[in-house]
């Protein structure tokens, strides 16, 4: 399996809400729990789509479909 390198944590969906009461405790077990955390911070973040976010990237998917091949839309 390969490493995985993630810089940021994205509070989002129900926990978008949630953010400000939970994001300092998440913070500290990421800052915890990854052993690199010393050498390379992952920040933890609150995402502003909120409660839509899974639904903003489902449409924006759709969307970047329709817009690298507008002609398979068109033929439909």
């Amino acid at each position: 399996m390969a490493p995985l390198d993630i810089g940021c944590v994205v509070l989002g969906g129900i926990y978008a809400p949630l953010g400000p009461w939970i994001q300092p405790e998440v913070q500290r077990e990421v800052d915890l729990r990854v052993l690199s955390s010393s050498w390379s911070p992952i920040r933890v973040r609150i995402s502003l789509a909120g409660t839509d976010a899974s639904v903003l990237g489902a449409a924006s998917s759709v969307i970047r479909a329709i817009i690298d091949d507008p002609s398979s839309w068109l033929r439909r």
